[in-house]
Formats: structure tokens, C-alpha cells, sequence
């Protein structure tokens, strides 16, 4: 048989009245009654407790290139190659923890004289939501070399033309790569010496962490 609900929704319209109606300027605010709801019982109105603001996490946050610049400018990185540069990939992964960061030099297509051109990679991850530490593996680097006074390790790997360096520092971790593709130019520089190379992880290291 079906139940009329219309019993419950007096209830309700009384309890809704009796808070509009009229009463003592000075009367102290009394806890929430009661609800009566359809079935029998009654359930006392929670007390909601106050609110506590997120708490920020060093995860990927921000405009990724202006991240990006706050860790290498394109001036610093211009001094690095010795000719002008931009910054050509800035993208953040938040489900990673993860920023990348590129810079390389700006090529002119017609220069014929000069054909080799620099890259500067950086990947960053701050830990959170994923352990950066679980990335670093120095025996993936035939030649790695320990580098002090970077974190908690650091190490630099160097073949002809290419620079790889990693650090961790805590739950945090940076990768470094610069390198040269020189298709032919007769006497091209710009490949960075070893302390050049280890100074650059440090750079990041000191300003992303």
C-alpha cells in the first residue's frame, strides 16, 4: 500500500514557520533543533568544523615558461652557447611532478657558415606527486663521475659533444642535458667544459629547489 508523505512534509513546513516567526531581539542563538525525518527518528544537525585552507605542495604550479625562465634566462643561456638563444619547450606534467625545460640557439636556415646548433634540456621533479628520486639512476651513464656539493648526489657524464648531469635532493630531482649537433661547420665551438657543465647543474639545482 502506498504511504502518503504528506505527514513529513507538514513536519518540515512547521519546523521551516516556527524559524521565521517573530521572537526576542536579545534571545541567545539555541543549537539546531532536531530533524524529524519520514520513519520514525531523529538525527541532530552536525556541527561543521571550520574549513582548514589546502596546504601548497611543491608540485608543478604557474605559467611553465615563466617557471622556466626563473631557472635559466635566455641571456644566461645565450652566454652559455656564445650566440643568442630561446627558449623553445617549457610544458609541466602536475600528475608527474614534472617540468621540462629547453633552451637552444637560434638558427638562421641560409647561414650556410654556421651549421651547428646547441640544446640546453632540463627536466625537473619536485617530488610530489611521485618521489623524483625513484628517476635517478647513475649506472645508466657509461662514465658518470660523482659531483660534492649538489644536493644529496649528484654525478656528470661527458661524451664528445653532449654533457648528461643529475641531482636529487631529497624527494626532488633535476636532469641536465646540453649538447651539439654540429652537421659540418669548420671549427665549431660551443661544446661546455666540464666545469662549465657541472656549474649549470648546480645553477638549476640552486634555483629549482
Amino acid at each position: 500500500m502506498h504511504r502518503s508523505r504528506r505527514p513529513a512534509l507538514l513536519v518540515v513546513v512547521a519546523l521551516v514557520l516556527a524559524g521565521c516567526g517573530g521572537g526576542d531581539d536579545d534571545a541567545t542563538p539555541s543549537t539546531p533543533p532536531p530533524t524529524t525525518v519520514a520513519g520514525g527518528g531523529d538525527t541532530t544537525a552536525p556541527t561543521v568544523a571550520a574549513t582548514e585552507p589546502p596546504t601548497e605542495t611543491s608540485a608543478p604550479s604557474g605559467d611553465p615558461a615563466e617557471r622556466c625562465a626563473a631557472l635559466l634566462g635566455v641571456d644566461e643561456a645565450g652566454a652559455t652557447f656564445g650566440e643568442a638563444a630561446v627558449l623553445d619547450e617549457a610544458t609541466a606534467n602536475a600528475s608527474l611532478g614534472q617540468l621540462i625545460c629547453s633552451w637552444s640557439t637560434i638558427e638562421d636556415p641560409g647561414d650556410l657558415e654556421d651549421l651547428t646548433s646547441q640544446t640546453i634540456l632540463f627536466q625537473f621533479y619536485s617530488g610530489s606527486p611521485i618521489p623524483g628520486s625513484n628517476f635517478y639512476e647513475e649506472s645508466l651513464y657509461p662514465g658518470a663521475v660523482s659531483v660534492d656539493g649538489i644536493g644529496d648526489q649528484a654525478f656528470m657524464a661527458y661524451t664528445v659533444g653532449t654533457a648528461d648531469g643529475a641531482f636529487v635532493d631529497g624527494e626532488a630531482a633535476g636532469f641536465l642535458s646540453y649538447f651539439v649537433v654540429d652537421l659540418g661547420t669548420t671549427g665549431a665551438g660551443g661544446a661546455v667544459t666540464e666545469d662549465d657543465a657541472v656549474e649549470l647543474l648546480r645553477t638549476f639545482h640552486d634555483r629549482a629547489v
